[in-house]
């Protein structure tokens, strides 16, 4: 070792421990170079290693009426390498400061959670007075997630988050006039949650209900549209739709919307799965099939209805053949027969 660079404190001297364990040393002491701490101090191991992978594990995408708790807190997960769960670590929760957002205990927009033993931090959270989309981010660990959250009218109807008891339904009148039309929830392929609600409902007319005529056909119980909440992102849902008479013959289930998210707004034909004397049913499917968005956001919207075939119209410029009253009718016939008479006399 180079002299009077490296040197051993007292008695201090570099012993071999024999076998595979090699030298051993206690202290040792440098000299000639200044002794500079170090900037920061490392705490531990993990702080070095890579960052963090956060995700999240429950509450997203739901809806909330205004001023209301949300359903599901917002639930994350922290991993470290390897998949490992981290302990003990703080989560930053964060909604928007202004317009349409949400807030944590005390009216705060902003809180901190620590992970729990197996990597998990939640929160709950109330939606502001304010309707519409925002999120929500959790960061933590040099990671982030990010929540859907959307504030709504309040519920309609009865069932669900709206109370009452059973299934979730909403009715109106059919713009025909003929009576009411009920909408009930019967089943979905995962079961809808209890903060499940219709947010919206209307029972229109093509015109009312803003969308272009169904060409060749007519809606004799008119359009319902409504918009279903807390479905689960990409479920199912079975509806049925009562009418207050028979459903025609041949009718069909028709909706107005997007097929594919990034398609265009067009009527298509829902299949109906299974009808009675005055009642079908069909199947809706968040960002599928049925869902006017054709996004997997937890919502379905749908503007739809019951179709027959519209009686023909008459080709422009046709005039209708005018027809004899019964009296003109019936002195035609005295003519014809007169005339008749005086030509077989003549004969």
């Amino acid at each position: 070792m180079p002299g009077g660079l490296f040197g051993w404190p007292g008695s201090s001297r570099p012993t071999w421990g024999g076998g595979e364990e090699g030298w051993e040393v206690d202290d040792i002491v440098i000299s000639g170079i200044s002794n500079t701490p170090f900037p920061e101090t490392v705490a531990d191991a993990q702080t070095c290693a890579a960052p963090g992978v956060l995700s999240t594990a429950a509450g997203t995408p739901q809806s909330a009426p205004v001023g209301a708790a949300f359903g599901q807190s917002l639930r994350v997960r922290l991993l470290g390498a390897g998949g490992a769960a981290l302990a003990g670590r703080p989560v930053s929760f964060t909604a928007p400061g202004a317009g349409a957002s949400a807030s944590f205990a005390g009216g705060r927009v902003q809180t901190q959670v620590s992970t729990d033993a197996n990597g998990y931090a939640e929160t709950a959270v109330t939606a502001n007075g304010l309707m519409g989309d925002y999120a929500v981010t959790a960061t933590a660990a040099g990671g982030s997630a990010s929540f859907t959250l959307r504030n709504t009218v309040a519920p309609v109807g009865t069932g669900g988050l709206a109370g009452g008891g059973g299934l979730l339904s909403v009715s109106g009148p059919s713009p025909s006039g003929a009576g009411t039309v009920t909408v009930t929830v019967q089943s979905a392929a995962q079961a809808l949650p209890a903060h499940a609600y219709f947010s919206q409902a209307g029972f229109n007319t093509t015109i009312d209900a803003g969308v272009p005529p169904l060409a060749g056909r007519s809606f004799p119980f008119g359009l319902v549209s409504f918009v279903l909440e807390n479905v689960g992102a990409g479920n199912s849902v079975r509806m049925r739709l009562d009418y207050p008479s028979a459903v025609p013959a041949g009718a069909t289930y028709w909706k107005y919307g997007r097929s594919t998210p990034a398609g265009v707004l067009h009527w298509y034909q829902i299949p109906i799965v299974a009808t009675g004397s005055s009642w079908v049913e069909i199947d809706l499917i968040d960002g599928g099939q049925g869902d006017s968005d054709g996004l997997k956001d937890g919502r379905i919207t749908d503007p739809g209805g019951l179709a027959i075939l519209a009686a023909p119209v008459a080709p422009a410029g046709a005039a209708p053949i005018p027809l004899l009253s019964p009296w003109s009718l019936g002195l035609l016939v005295l003519c014809m027969a007169w005339l008749g008479g005086r030509r077989r006399r003549r004969g």
